[in-house]
């Protein structure tokens, strides 16, 4: 406690925010008349509002307040929360507490460490003493930023609700902030966040056993609020795993961040999606969802999903959602995994999936059999679940996606897979559809131990130039043609295939199994007695 014949601990009382009595005409008293002093809930009381140098808030102390001017905390100092610790930050002006040194909030599982509203009088009393007049709002607060040179800051069993306000557009709206540094968070709740949870900018922070529910746009926040938002343009590798995401817009929203790792997470009534990931793609797997609006893992979204190098697709009880283009990019390799599901987005517009393997890349995968990787419509409930949660309302059908696209100069080496239901949209002409589509006389592709089935036009499509090696592999259902007369489920148009050990059922007499167009070279061992145009080859 300070010495009260001290004038340096002086200070003037908070009335606005801490009142207990009226003077004899009843007006309301700035002062607290036999309370605590007013300024001892502060942390610090100077006029820059600035810890510079270590300190502890006591559990016997609380609660704290910020009040609008927020609080530093100062390079090279740390300021340790003890376990049952409430700091309740005022509204208006959505005061923040900004950490360029450290802050350790030692919370335990029954005794959290708290950081919320003035307005709630559910941790720490009801400190302004209105009753039920005022109640608390997601974003009566900013947030809790961690910037450079932060080191060391962690967060072990906390507690922070209605955060999340932007004031002033210097940063993101959420709850805490982690930009440019890292800091751990163990065993906490964010929860009725204006906005975002956490917002993780260039950060390598790790996220473990945590809750992140209710966090939701408020009042034209933002169309993206979500649990987690990763922002990793300039590098970082955060982690998040083994982590509850209920009841948010998105549960993890990451943009251009192929270091972060989300692993044994689970994703409940997210109003937009489980996971949307906009660019290069982290590391996902082992994560579990139900009862979101695309209860998926949403990727694509028109543009790149591979980073430097090899990108994984790991397997998820969520299947990946390819909405819009996804573009595996030049010098780059996709691989995917065992177990993997893959939906594409099943629309009449540019929402449609698609996977482009562009020039100089690569798309790879050895499933042990051909229901080891699978890629279909987002209509099909079969595998991967319900994306959309209609139940049997939609169905899927042929050329429901795109499908995968290899350009002149990409490369396609995938066995132990089923491609069902793609085809669609590629342009107005019957003649540039199928389920995997080939082009260009730099594009050489090999497909093994495959079923392709029910694809719009064409299943397999070589054209320009491209050559394709295809064993072990049945091809079904091929009936829906865009052009009568025309359609095939392997379709070489002046390229090269060669076929082996091959079964085609259900395609004939509606469509041929093979077709060739000039100048075209096919040959097929083991493929039965297929109806082909030209008849003989």
């Amino acid at each position: 406690r300070a010495s009260g014949a001290d004038s340096a601990n002086w200070a003037t009382a908070l009335g606005e925010f801490i009142q207990n009595g009226t003077d004899a005409n009843g007006f309301t008293l700035n002062g607290t008349p036999k309370a605590k002093n007013s300024v001892s809930y502060l942390i610090s009381a100077n006029s820059s509002r600035t810890v510079t140098a270590n300190k502890t808030l006591t559990t016997a102390e609380s609660p704290y307040l910020i009040d609008r001017p927020g609080l530093i905390i100062n390079a090279g100092a740390t300021l340790t929360l003890e376990p049952g610790v409430v700091i309740k930050i005022t509204r208006p002006q959505e005061p923040k507490l900004t950490v360029r040194g450290a802050i350790i909030a030692n919370g335990t599982a029954l005794n959290p460490v708290v950081f919320t509203s003035f307005a709630d009088d559910s941790y720490g009393g009801d400190m302004n003493a209105d009753g039920a007049t005022t109640t608390p709002a997601a974003g009566d607060w900013s947030q809790i930023l961690i910037e450079s040179p932060s080191v060391g800051s962690s967060f072990t069993n906390t507690l922070v609700r209605y955060g999340g306000t932007w004031f002033n557009g210097a940063t993101p709206y959420a709850a805490i902030v982690v930009n440019g540094v890292d800091a751990s968070f163990d065993a906490v709740i964010i929860e009725y966040s204006a906005k975002y949870g956490i917002y993780l900018k260039n950060s390598g922070s790790q996220v473990t056993n945590s809750t992140f529910a209710f966090n939701k746009r408020n009042g034209g926040a933002g169309l993206d609020a979500a649990g987690i938002y990763v922002d990793g343009v300039l590098g970082g590798a955060p982690l998040v795993a083994d982590s509850t995401f209920l009841e948010n817009d998105f549960g993890i929203r990451a943009v251009s961040a192929p270091g972060l790792t989300a692993t044994g997470n689970t994703f409940t009534n997210n109003s937009t999606s489980a996971i949307h990931v906009t660019s290069a793609l982290g590391s996902f797997f082992g994560n579990s969802g139900s009862g979101n609006t695309l209860n998926a893992i949403v990727i694509g979204n028109g543009g790149m999903i591979t980073g430097v190098g090899t990108t994984v697709l790991s397997a998820n009880s969520l299947p990946y959602l390819v909405q819009g283009g996804a573009e595996v990019n030049a010098s780059t390799t996709l691989a995917i995994a065992d177990g993997v599901v893959i939906k594409g987005y099943a629309d009449n517009s540019a929402s449609a999936g698609k996977i482009t393997v562009k020039p100089g890349a690569s798309i790879t995968g050895s499933g042990a059999s051909a229901s080891s990787i699978i890629f279909t419509s987002s209509h099909d409930d079969t595998v991967g679940g319900d994306v959309a949660g209609n139940g049997a309302s939609t169905t899927p059908a042929a050329g429901d996606w795109y499908g995968i696209i290899v350009e002149n100069g990409g490369f396609l080496n995938l066995s132990g897979f089923t491609l069902r239901y793609a085809g669609g949209l590629m342009t107005q002409s019957g003649d540039d559809k199928g389920g995997i589509k080939i082009t260009g006389d730099v594009a050489s592709s090999t497909i093994a131990n495959a079923l392709f089935d029910s694809n719009y036009q064409y299943g397999a499509h070589v054209r320009s130039g491209g050559a394709l090696t295809i064993s072990n592999t049945t091809f079904q259902n091929h009936t829906t043609e865009k052009v009568p007369g025309t359609g095939a489920a392997v379709y070489v148009n002046g390229s090269t295939a060669a076929l082996s050990d091959i079964i085609f059922v259900g395609n004939a007499p509606d469509n041929y199994d093979i077709r060739g167009t000039p100048l075209y070279t096919i040959s097929c061992t083991n493929c039965g007695t297929p109806a082909t145009s030209p008849d003989p080859l």
